[in-house]
């Protein structure tokens, strides 16, 4: 935070959202799967969603 390269607010607050964004597809796979025909549990789609989960909260 302190550098810019995540949002200022109550660590604890960012920590939070950071996990809930992080573990969403994994823990609703079922729904991922009937709405979107995607399985996350497969490495690319692992690998995606970590990816998109740094570029929503990590600053360069």
């Amino acid at each position: 935070m302190a550098a810019g390269h995540l949002p200022r607010m109550e660590p604890r607050r960012l920590i939070y959202m950071i996990a809930a964004a992080a573990q969403a597809p994994f823990t609703l796979a079922g729904e991922l799967r009937l709405a979107y025909g995607v399985d996350p549990m497969t490495p690319p789609e692992g690998e995606a969603h970590a990816d998109a989960v740094v570029a929503a909260f990590v600053r360069d």
